[in-house]
């Protein structure tokens, strides 16, 4: 039996990881999500964070590698995340 679908909270963000710079919109789940994007980034529970409408840049010449329609970026990876706008 499918699991139900949950609420997301859409926020627009800039990630940084060693390589690349991500921009697009992540889906935080309600459920986990108060309000501070530290608080989430910080919960054992959930490892992976969905990006839709991603821009994906070099870090080094900041030259656009992909655009994508989803990716699913594991917490590990991130060095920073700056929230731009709320959906």
């Amino acid at each position: 039996m499918p699991r139900p679908i949950k609420e997301t909270k859409i926020l627009k963000v800039e990630v940084n990881t060693s390589s690349s710079r991500i921009v697009g919109h992540a889906h935080l789940l309600k459920d986990f999500y108060r309000g501070r994007l530290t608080d989430f980034l910080n919960l054992k529970d959930v490892q992976f964070i969905p990006i839709t409408e991603a821009e994906i840049y070099r870090r080094d010449t900041g030259g656009l590698v992909a655009e994508v329609k989803c990716i699913v970026l594991n917490k590990d990876f991130v060095e920073s995340i700056l929230p731009l706008s709320e959906e």
